[in-house]
Formats: C-alpha cells, structure tokens, sequence
C-alpha cells in the first residue's frame, strides 16, 4: 500500500514514524514549507513534495490529513474525490461547511474515513466502556468529564501563541482543541444535546479564543443523561478524568494517576466498604500505543475491510455538538 501524509507538523511526524514502525507500506509527504521539507526527508528517507498535486501524481491508495483544523476540508476533498482512502486528524475540521459533500464522495466512492480520535484506544476508556455495555453500574444518574492543561506547557519546544492552538479561525479554542472528550462521551452515551455551556477567555494568555469553557450536555443513554464538562487550558496541573455514577456504583478513569477504577460496594454496603476494584492500570502505558493501535485499525480497513471504531457520521456529530456548545457559551462577565 502506498500511504501520502499531508502536513508534516508534530503529529503528521508521528504518524509517519509508526507507519514505518509497523513496516509494509511505503509513505511519502506532502509539506509546503522548505524546512519542513528537508527536516522530515533527511530523517525518514521518504519522499516529500511540496504540494498535493504531486502527492497525488504518487498515487496513494490512503491518505492522512494532518494539517491544522481549519485546513483539513480542502484536501479532504480532493483525495476523496480521487478515490483515495481518508484518515483525518481531530476535529474533522473547524467548521460545518462542507462536510455533507465530503460525506457524499467517501460514500460514493465507497472510501474508508476515519477521524483521529486515538482515545478510543486507549485501555483505561475501554474499561469503562466495558463496565457500562455490561450493565454494572445499574441504571446511569450523571457524569463528569473534565480536562485541564495549561496551555504553554503543551508543547515545551514551540512557542504557544504561533500553534493553532491559540487562534479561533484555525480551530483553536477548548472546545475545539479539546474535543477528544465530546468524542468519547459520545461513544458511551449516544448523540448530545447542549442544555447550557459558560466560560470565554478568563486568563492573559495571549490567545483570540476560549480558554475556559464549563458545559452541560444530555445524552440519549439514557434518556436525559446529564453529563458535565470542564474544559480549559489554564491548570498548571494536569488534570484529565472521566466519572460515570450509577445506582451500583461508580466507574473513574484518571490518566495522570494513570488507573480506572469501579467501585462498588461490599456486603457491608457502607460509603468505607466501596471496593476500589482497579479495571485498567495504565501507569506504565506508553501513550504512543493508541496512535499505532488506531493506525492499525485503519490500516486493516482500508486493506481488508475491516469495520472502522468510529463513522465518519459520528465524527461529524462531535463537531456539530462542539460548534453547539460555542454558540450557546454564554461569556463571563470577569473574563479579560
């Protein structure tokens, strides 16, 4: 198979060296800018062109797009409209517009597409997928989802306020950046709808979108499961869980503690006999592994067919929800 990498940034990187890891396909790189260019030649000995015309002269069977948000429609586009398989980083892309024809050519030229939401492999969420299909916590009452990192802190080598991370029109923002965490809400509880979201730019960073947001969202499953999240890039401790309560108990996955725990009670059924049962205990995981399992998983679809984690509709509903919860976050009033 031969498999053209769009966009050479950070994780564009870091799919080209897992593909080459894994062995059996031949890569090449599309990547405008002349250092880039060089940089990523020297080290991986592939091809490397400057433009996605000649990306596509190479005629790959698969693509991935790994250009910032806002530039991920256009070659989306194109490659699906050459019959060329799609791997898309997250989000899908930064807006709505466009996606219905992009829907329209994977389907019509029956293309493989997923999106990149690695954490749906991760061992600690497959956990608690796992003790929510078989039913152990009895009926759903609520969850809570939070995620904080302070931004700068992200990438130590690049200087924040040039990534996308940091610029509205490219597909930054909590929300947007974020959205790993709508994904898999949405893989355990079904489509969402927004109630109500609060935050804007609460801190000095220098930055032209939220860096704040607190929403409230109900799912389909159950009917009219609450589920709050807590977005930001502001906490200078990582913070990132995930908790699910129910009438039997309650499931938590912490990834810096690096566990997902359910507990349930014991027979003596008091608040200091809850069994802390580890589900997953990942303080060793090398979070590189979701990448190359994802890649994987696309990999054996795009050759045998095989059923993808996620559609391309999903991916699609997580950005409608995400662009939902922007409309409706109503600005504090302290925000700078």
């Amino acid at each position: 198979m031969k498999l053209l990498v769009i966009g050479a940034g950070s994780i564009g990187q870091r799919h080209l060296r897992n593909t080459l890891q894994l062995g059996g396909v031949e890569c090449a790189v599309v990547e405008p800018d002349p250092q880039q260019r060089e940089a990523v030649a020297a080290a991986c000995s592939v091809p490397v062109f400057e433009d996605l015309d000649e990306g596509i002269a190479w005629r790959p069977q698969a693509a991935m797009v790994c250009t910032p948000s806002h530039a991920h429609l256009e070659p989306s586009l194109r490659c699906a409209s050459e019959g060329i398989h799609l791997f898309i980083e997250k989000p899908i892309s930064h807006s709505m517009d466009g996606l219905d024809e992009l829907k329209r050519l994977v389907e019509k030229n029956n293309l493989i597409c997923l999106v990149g939401y690695n954490l749906r492999f991760h061992p600690g969420l497959q956990a608690v997928k796992r003790v929510l299909d078989e039913g152990r916590l009895g009926s759903l009452w609520f969850a809570e989802i939070e995620y904080g990192h302070y931004l700068p802190f992200w990438r130590p080598d690049q200087d924040y306020r040039k990534t996308y991370s940091a610029h509205r029109d490219m597909g930054g923002g909590a929300i947007l950046d974020l959205i790993h965490e709508l994904d898999y809400a949405q893989w355990f509880f079904g489509k969402g709808t927004p109630i109500s979201a609060v935050g804007g730019k609460r801190s000095g960073l220098e930055l032209d979108c939220e860096d704040l947001c607190v929403a409230m969202v109900e799912y389909e499953r159950p009917s009219g499961m609450p589920v709050r999240f807590h977005l930001d890039y502001l906490q200078r401790r990582y913070v990132r869980y995930c908790k699910v309560v129910g009438e039997h108990g309650v499931a938590l996955w912490d990834m810096p503690a690096g566990f997902t725990r359910l507990y349930l009670p014991t027979a003596k059924n008091t608040p200091e006999a809850l069994d802390g049962t580890v589900l997953s205990d990942f303080t060793d995981f090398d979070f590189n592994t979701c990448y190359i399992h994802e890649l994987e998983s696309y990999l054996r679809a795009v050759e045998n067919g095989e059923r993808l984690p996620l559609s391309l509709g999903e991916a699609i509903e997580t950005l409608s929800l995400a662009l939902a919860i922007r409309e409706k976050m109503h600005p504090l009033q302290s925000s700078v």
